[in-house]
């Protein structure tokens, strides 16, 4: 993200907005609003209007930020422009070739379009470079499952839930795979886990 000090020219008075629009919720740009004068920032914290665009503006700016590209890929997977999704992950991974979150990021969009293979790849390495990623062994355990290897599966999200014992999607993945095999008290204890946590973790 681009870090400026005046705001005096008309390319730094655009980068600065795309600045607050993007971290509406960072304290340091607010206080240089007051300071300047300037109008208050029309998003409320924590929402960003349509940022498809306005990642876009980003890169015209700075075509070399890797986390633009990844911000951008995000906002793209949501609209299911998974091809688009694909290039600007590529594109962070072109920049910074150990970005393990565009790794996993890649993984699961090709997850989206049946490449397990290509998918598990990205996982792979999405776990060598950062080998406590709870979240990649979650989407491992998805892919196992979807494979009908539910012991597999079982230990993955096993160990999602090991390195990170707040992952919802893993302990909903364990209560799924508990399910089919037939252990409904442990499984009742994860749905009753889930339940009990409900108001204080979010779906990925």
């Amino acid at each position: 993200m681009w870090r400026g000090g005046s705001t005096g020219t008309l390319k730094n008075q655009e980068l600065f907005w795309l600045e607050v629009r993007l971290e509406p919720c960072d304290g340091r740009l607010s206080r240089r609003v007051q300071r300047g004068g300037e109008r208050s920032n029309p998003h409320s914290c924590g929402e960003v209007a349509q940022p498809d665009p306005i990642y876009r503006k980003a890169i015209s700016f700075n075509p070399q930020n890797y986390q633009t590209h990844t911000n951008l890929a995000i906002a793209l997977k949501k609209q299911q422009k998974f091809d688009e999704t694909i290039i600007h992950n590529q594109r962070a991974i072109a920049l910074k070739p150990n970005y393990a979150l565009a790794w996993n990021n890649l993984g699961q969009i090709f997850k989206s379009k049946g490449n397990i293979t290509a998918a598990n790849r990205c996982y792979q390495r999405a776990l060598q470079l950062q080998p406590n990623y709870d979240d990649v062994y979650n989407n491992l355990g998805n892919l196992a499952k979807e494979q009908d290897d539910l012991l597999a599966a079982k230990n993955l999200y096993e160990k999602a839930i090991e390195l990170n014992p707040q992952n919802i999607n893993a302990h909903f993945g364990r209560a799924l795979i508990l399910l089919k095999q037939g252990e409904f008290l442990p499984e009742f204890s994860e749905y009753e886990w889930r339940w009990q946590h409900k108001n204080s973790i979010a779906y990925s």
